[in-house]
This record gives structure tokens, sequence and C-alpha cells, in this order.
């Protein structure tokens, strides 16, 4: 992909995602094509959104279920927002996670597209090698230099 293409990508999607990962984004993004990269970039979530899902129906944990949040989606239904509190709480980092979950899909997709893009590599093979062939001949030993060994005692 050309730098081009992926700076319109960029700015296209400035505000859905995490800001501190576009470098890493960009680096993904110039191994892949451009379908594969239009690909990674659909159905992220909007932050804004989510905010004023969180704001309606926080209570309920339906902006935890819309981030992939099953068990906190659960639990703040369970305690009615954490009797409210944490519904509030939500309200100010619900953008913030709303970015860094779009941020982890986009790179599990660039990922995922440019590792089945790659050619796949040949087997590697063992290089033949020569056959080892033993001497016919018994390696002369030094009588001296061989230790003493007492006969095996056959009686029973």
């Amino acid at each position: 992909m050309s730098t081009e293409q992926i700076e319109k990508l960029i700015k296209e999607n400035f505000g859905k995602i995490n800001p501190q990962s576009e470098e890493l984004i960009r680096e993904k993004l110039a191994g892949v094509d451009e379908a594969a990269a239009q690909r990674a970039f659909d159905n992220l979530k909007n932050p804004t959104t989510v905010l004023l899902v969180s704001i309606f129906l926080g209570t309920l944990g339906i902006d935890r279920f819309m981030l992939g949040q099953t068990f906190y989606g659960v639990l703040k239904l369970v305690t009615a927002g954490g009797c409210f509190i944490w519904t509030i709480i939500d309200w100010f980092t619900t953008g913030e996670r709303t970015r860094v979950y779009n941020t982890r899909n986009v790179l599990v997709r660039l990922i995922n597209s440019a590792s089945t893009a790659e050619p796949v590599a040949e087997p590697v093979t063992e290089p033949e090698r020569e056959p080892v062939t033993m001497p016919d001949t018994e390696p002369e030993t030094d009588p001296e230099s061989e230790p003493e060994t007492e006969p095996l005692n056959t009686e029973y």
C-alpha cells in the first residue's frame, strides 16, 4: 500500500483509533494490500455512539456488551451499573475504551491478513550426508595405558 493510501485511511478513522498506536498501524498497513486494509477498518465503533449508549443504557451494561466485555456487561447489569456509580465512571472512560477496542481489532485483522498473504515457505530438508565408514583395522592400544580389570568370577 502506498503512503498516500495509508495516510488517507488513518485520517478517515482518526477519532476511532488510539493515537498512540498510529505508527504501529502504519507499519502493518504497509505490508497488506488495499482490500485487506479496507477490511481491517470495517465496522469500527464510533466513540460518540458508545458514549450515548453508555449515558442512556449504561446501567444495563449495554456499552460493555458493545465493546465485547461480556463479563463486565453482565456484572453491570446485575448490579444496576454498580449502583449507578460505575455508570458515571464509564461516561468518562468510554471514549478511550472504544478507541482501544477499535485499535486492537484493526491490528488483529491486519496481522491476520498479512500472515495469510505471505508465501508459504518451502519445507526445510536436511542436506545429504556422506556415509560414515568404519576403519577395518582396530586401533592400536597401549597395554600400559589400559586399566587392569579383575577376572570375572563364574563360580556359583
